[in-house]
């Protein structure tokens, strides 16, 4: 296929669903497997700037402007080389809403979250930030994160990074609570704070309130100081290890233990997103599971495994391990009726109890996270214990 014989559409069918005939279809086929190729080799470029300077910078030019390309080989030779090596690293501002740092920015993991500033506020960037549906109340940070790649690559991994760090957050020191709560984060990233409803007529034996029709709901504004409302739940030990582990293993951990670390502190923190109760009941699991779950041989064996682990890991005193113990196996009944579809209301102090057993066993797994390489290893040595044998007797 000689590239020159292509002069249709500007070749829109490319990178465009058209309809192609047998030659432009082998052409796209072909282009496909350049980009393909590309992303796969260098993480860095994406598919959108691939095309752009395949298609638009090499091969349009190349057909309108054939004598500039007398040798068209070395010049694709020299673009594929060009996307194959690029590089890129810049900082990207991400606006946060309802999370506020005092004084001094605050370093966390692999963003600083500065505040916004009167010179922000004189700069395009906030017209943007307004227009978006932030505001000067509720928009007063933002999250600067080091980002590497294209444009397109850099926005993305900038905004999955924000938001996974944002999420460690709420893993530390988020409210576990049944209450509608007023949520930091990203921009935009939640529904509107302001339901408004519309309300029939009520039915009623007794009329103990006027009927309204129309009635806005929402959570009580609040907005979050890092210090003073979330690292103020842990030691500042604990908090200087959380950002040693990020810095050092965050996002391709060392080992498969602190890759499931990271696991169950992601889900500890979606845990402390709006949901219904029992979906987050579930997510809480999941973050245990994630924490010390695996290399369990037996399934019906699970709970009692899990309880286990559990209780060693997080207590010394063997009085204190059996209540824990006891305390996970009842939370799993509880997240098995959920899961095989049994009607289940859930106590707050239940939620509450399990949450704060999960983030007990997240703290202890970070104190000797070192120590072992994999579940299998920790599970070893937790098994040598003297109590593991002795908790599921009464």
């Amino acid at each position: 296929m000689k590239i020159r014989d292509h002069t249709g559409e500007w070749l829109q069918f490319l990178y465009l669903d058209l309809a192609m005939n047998k030659e432009q279809k082998r052409a796209r086929e072909l282009i496909d497997k350049v980009v393909q190729i590309i992303v796969k080799q260098n993480d860095q470029v994406s598919p959108r700037i691939i095309y752009s300077r395949v298609i638009s910078d090499l091969l349009q030019s190349a057909i309108f402007y054939p004598k500039d390309y007398p040798d068209f080989s070395s010049a694709a030779k020299e673009e594929m080389q060009i996307l194959f090596e690029y590089k890129a690293s810049r900082p990207v501002d991400v606006p946060l809403v309802y999370l506020v740092v005092e004084d001094l920015p605050v370093n966390f993991g692999l963003v600083t979250i500065y505040n916004v500033t009167e010179e922000d506020r004189n700069q395009k960037w906030w017209k943007n930030v307004l227009a978006s549906g932030g505001e000067n109340y509720s928009v007063r940070t933002y999250a600067r994160a080091m980002s590497k790649g294209d444009l397109q690559i850099s926005l993305e991994n900038a905004k999955a990074t924000v938001n996974d760090m944002l999420t460690f957050l709420r893993a530390i020191g988020f409210p576990l609570t049944l209450k509608p709560q007023n949520q930091f984060g990203l921009i935009n990233e939640y529904s509107a704070l302001l339901i408004p409803y519309r309300l029939g007529v009520p039915k009623e034996n007794f009329k103990l309130e006027y009927p309204v029709q129309l009635s806005t709901a929402t959570s009580a504004l609040h907005t979050y100081e890092i210090r003073r409302d979330i690292f103020s739940r842990i030691s500042q030990t604990t908090l200087a290890r959380i950002n040693k582990l990020i810095n050092e293993d965050y996002p391709k951990p060392s080992t498969d233990l602190k890759r499931k670390f990271f696991l169950g502190l992601h889900w500890l923190g979606e845990a402390t997103k709006p949901d219904i109760v029992n979906a987050r009941f579930v997510k809480l699991f999941l973050s245990l599971e994630g924490l010390i779950g695996g290399e369990i041989n037996d399934s019906r064996e699970t709970k009692i495994i899990l309880a286990k682990r559990s209780a060693i890991v997080t207590q010394q005193d063997i009085k204190e391990q059996k209540k824990l113990y006891n305390s996970i196996l009842r939370y799993y009944k509880i997240r098995s009726e959920i899961v095989h579809g049994v009607h289940v209301r859930i106590a707050e102090k239940d939620f509450l109890g399990f949450g704060e057993c999960v983030r007990k066993v997240t703290w202890s797994m970070l104190e000797i996270i070192d120590n072992f390489k994999d579940i299998s290893e920790l599970h070893k040595w937790l098994s040598a214990q003297s109590s593991w044998s002795l908790l599921q007797q009464n």
